[in-house]
């Protein structure tokens, strides 16, 4: 922080949409030093895009929690892809090597398999009416 008692931060993303509409994503971010450690917050974060029938350009405000619904759908992958695949972290990129439990983990993150597991057992459990 180094001698400041505020530093302000911001990311910004750029992608297209599957139907190739770009939208520009914008998260900010505060660190406070308090009198004994530092507060970390996140601030509103804001998504950019073109009206559908208009072309102007629209600025939406968002809570952090609700664009991390939103924006994997617009890129047309999963949240799991996103946080395993394309934004894993240098540190945590060699997880396919990892042993077998979490391996399988990261797999059935990615693949959504524990839905299909449960469904089935859900189908497997409902008896035919006569």
């Amino acid at each position: 922080v180094a001698g400041e008692t505020e530093v302000k931060g911001q990311i910004k993303l750029q992608f297209r949409t599957a139907t190739g509409s770009p939208i520009i994503v914008t998260r900010s971010f505060l660190l406070t030093q308090k009198k004994t450690a530092l507060q970390f917050k996140s601030l509103d974060a804001v998504m950019t895009c073109n009206n559908k029938d208009t072309g102007a350009r629209e600025t939406l405000t968002y809570r952090c929690a609700d664009l991390d619904r939103i924006v994997p759908p617009l890129m047309g992958v999963s949240k799991a892809v996103l946080e395993n695949v394309i934004f894993v972290h240098q540190e945590e990129s060699n997880w396919p090597l990892a042993e077998g439990k979490v391996l399988k983990d990261k797999f059935d993150d990615i693949f959504a398999a524990t839905k299909y597991t449960k469904g089935g057992v859900g189908a497997a459990s409902v008896e035919p009416s006569p």
